[in-house]
């Protein structure tokens, strides 16, 4: 008897901490958040988690939301800060909150990351639309992203950067907009994107592009195209969607591919 005592013990200690490491990863579907969310000038996110909590939208819901919030708008402040596009801010953080980030405007890159990552955790709408298709914008969702399109080599060359940058201007492109570009492999000097319009969303929102990478081979100037794909140049732009922004991060960042790369 006190063998099966014991045995019921650890069985129930078993189902136990596999029902709470369930409970920890319960799905989140971001429709089910949408209701609650709004976006304000400059892709500021605000969520309102009273009505949330009196509907009785559950405590992994009302976590996930909040720390999304958090790193969304500490994202889009510290990016702003770069381009000295600042009011929306003060909306979103107390002044002190706001001198904070200010002074670490050098970890937006971080807030862009672990947003991407947080974003990760979640799901488009399943449980919640009637089939997946349902929770596409502008062509993506978390649960049906945009295939990664393929790099294509122009096989065209010029005697210096600035012939080439005079084409693609003429051929509808523009300097990518930070924080679209900025790193080793995209300097904004090289990098260029067209706004396009696919998937039901215009070329004036902004949400989809092209882009052009510029790049040097030996005394000459060549480039590659890709797209179309979600534009990374969220402060240029207002989002579709609440949830854009993280999307777009995950897209660019962490999306695992088949050949072990991360983001397209």
């Amino acid at each position: 008897m006190r063998i099966l005592f014991v045995v019921g013990l650890l069985l129930l200690a078993s189902f136990s901490s596999a029902a709470l490491q369930q409970a920890n990863e319960e799905t989140i579907y971001l429709e089910k958040i949408t209701p609650y969310m709004k976006i304000i000038d400059g892709n500021i996110l605000v969520f309102d988690e009273k009505t949330a909590r009196n509907v009785g939208l559950d405590d992994a819901y009302i976590r996930f939301t909040t720390e999304y919030v958090d790193y969304n708008n500490k994202m889009i402040c510290s990016f702003s800060i770069m381009t000295e596009e600042q009011n929306f801010c003060n909306s979103a953080f107390s002044h002190t909150e706001f001198q904070i980030i200010s002074n670490k405007y050098n970890q937006s890159s971080d807030y862009a990351k672990e947003l991407g990552r947080l974003f990760a955790k979640a799901n488009a709408g399943s449980g919640v639309y009637k089939s997946a298709s349902d929770g596409i914008v502008c062509g993506g969702s978390r649960d049906m992203p945009h295939t990664c399109p393929a790099r294509r080599e122009s096989g065209i060359y010029y005697s210096s950067l600035s012939s080439l940058s005079s084409m693609v201007r003429s051929a509808g492109y523009h300097n990518t907009y930070w924080p679209g570009c900025g790193s080793s492999d995209y300097r904004c000097d090289r990098d260029f994107t067209r706004w396009t319009g696919a998937y039901g969303c215009s070329s004036s929102s902004g949400a989809l592009r092209y882009q052009l990478s510029a790049r040097q081979s030996g005394t000459r100037w060549t480039y590659w195209t890709q797209g179309v794909e979600p534009n990374p140049e969220i402060l240029s732009y207002s989002w579709p969607v609440w949830w854009w922004g993280g999307y777009v991060n995950w897209w660019h960042t962490e999306w695992p591919q088949p050949d072990g790369r991360r983001g397209c």
